[in-house]
């Protein structure tokens, strides 16, 4: 039998959710329910449920960073998040990084079972590690672009800007949805990965001259901020062929970059 979380802030929308559905017939026990995030990461890490209904907005920690912890973890919870929030845009843009999927209160009986069935085949009670993708050490990064066969690198650390008149949960879904749609990008055009480091992103190009990603990155550019409404900034490291020198421009890009 699948383990089940359900965290929200609202206690009726808890009760709701457990009795939307039959969830013994689908073979899924709620093991949990928590009513703010501190509490629902604890449980994630305590339980290990197969899935997690989160509220994207709680206390103590937003669903947002939940996902992230659990991605650093490598957790094998399947998260679906649930929001009041009316536009959706960034963190629909932001599923790539591993969201199942996204419900708007209320929720509806049928959108919970499509969302929660597509969690059941990928996640039985013994399934496969969380993809490479979801961490952020640098030899994850470099193992992604191996196949790529590279002959040069560059570093290029990413800021979205003019954050600071946006409330935190704003930020937070600008740049988890800024994250998710450049790695997606990358993997698009076969260019490179992106990856994140104590808080900060970066892309990691490969086989650019200095002149081909900087207009790689001016079309990533203009792309996210059509998607995200949000001005998005690259600082870029020289090219180099040696993968090894790469660690050494993460902190001389990420200062150069929060302007």
């Amino acid at each position: 039998m699948l383990k089940m979380l359900i965290a929200d802030d609202e206690p009726v929308i808890i009760r709701g959710l457990q009795m939307l559905i039959d969830w013994a017939q689908l073979g899924i026990e709620i093991c949990a329910t928590c009513e703010n995030g501190a509490d629902a990461l604890r449980e994630i890490f305590a339980q290990s449920p197969d899935l997690a209904l989160l509220d994207i907005s709680m206390p103590g920690k937003t669903g947002i960073e939940i996902l992230k912890a659990l991605h650093t973890a490598q957790s094998r919870t399947k998260v679906i998040f649930i929001s009041g929030f009316q536009d959706f845009s960034y963190a629909h843009d932001a599923l790539s990084y591993g969201a199942v999927d996204y419900l708007l209160k209320p929720v509806k009986k049928d959108d919970l079972l499509r969302a929660v069935e597509k969690c059941l085949p990928v996640q039985p009670e013994h399934s496969a590690p969380a993809p490479a993708s979801d961490t952020g050490s640098y030899s994850d990064a470099f193992s992604r672009v191996a196949e790529m066969e590279p002959a040069s690198y560059i570093l290029a650390a990413v800021q979205p800007l003019g954050l600071t008149a946006r409330n935190a949960m704003e930020r937070q879904l600008i740049e988890f949805s800024i994250f998710g749609q450049l790695d997606t990008l990358c993997r698009q055009t076969g260019q490179g990965t992106a990856f994140q480091k104590k808080g900060q992103c970066y892309l990691l190009l490969v086989n650019m001259t200095q002149a081909q990603a900087t207009g790689w990155l001016h079309e990533a550019q203009t792309l996210l901020e059509q998607r995200t409404k949000c001005k998005v900034g690259f600082v870029c490291s020289p090219a180099t062929a040696e993968m090894s020198a790469v660690p050494t421009f993460t902190a001389p890009c990420r200062d150069a970059c929060r302007w």
